[in-house]
């Protein structure tokens, strides 16, 4: 099945702008790069929410947070080994499953995550990934977005509200804000 949505690239490094295979390497390096620092940020509020708010889902949080810096950080570096169709594959599927797993944890977020979700989403697909694996790769960011509307009608009683936290008015919009003016 993952052969199809991502079908495979024969020496991606050395294919012309015109190739469906062409994987523009600096253009995904600078990405991984911001999505990265996105992971890293939000590590760190994720470690204040913690420190102040001893709860399961606080920590869950801070696990997917540091998941997601692993991965990233992970894609960064086989991009700087040349095996970009890799990493692209990697932050494709971090960010869909990272957003939608804080979605489960956290209510009200679910706008602010989806704007991320259809921005990083299809900025991988559109800018990042090759002609070729462009047919059923918009679906992921789509599928991830109805998720986390149907995640925020249910509203599982599980969710924590963090709310009343200094960090929960600006955080999200600061992210948003970040993606979008950089990428």
């Amino acid at each position: 099945m993952f052969k199809r949505v991502f079908p495979p690239i024969e020496n991606e490094s050395n294919l012309s702008p015109k190739d469906p295979g062409y994987i523009n390497m600096q253009r995904a390096f600078w990405v991984a790069i911001i999505y990265t620092m996105v992971a890293v940020i939000s590590f760190g509020v994720g470690i204040y929410l913690a420190i102040t708010n001893p709860c399961w889902q606080v920590f869950l949080i801070l696990i997917i947070a540091g998941l997601s810096v692993v991965f990233d950080t992970f894609a960064v570096i086989q991009i700087r080994r040349g095996r970009a169709g890799m990493a692209l594959k990697i932050l494709y599927w971090s960010f869909l499953v990272v957003l939608p797993a804080n979605n489960l944890l956290v209510p009200d977020v679910g706008p602010i995550l989806a704007a991320m979700v259809l921005i990083a989403g299809f900025v991988n697909v559109f800018l990042l990934f090759p002609r070729a694996w462009r047919k059923y790769t918009p679906v992921g960011p789509i599928a991830a977005v109805i998720f986390i509307f149907l995640v925020e009608y249910l509203n599982p009683p599980f969710r924590y509200s963090v709310g009343t936290l200094p960090t929960a008015d600006f955080f999200g919009p600061f992210i948003l804000a970040f993606l979008v003016i950089s990428i």
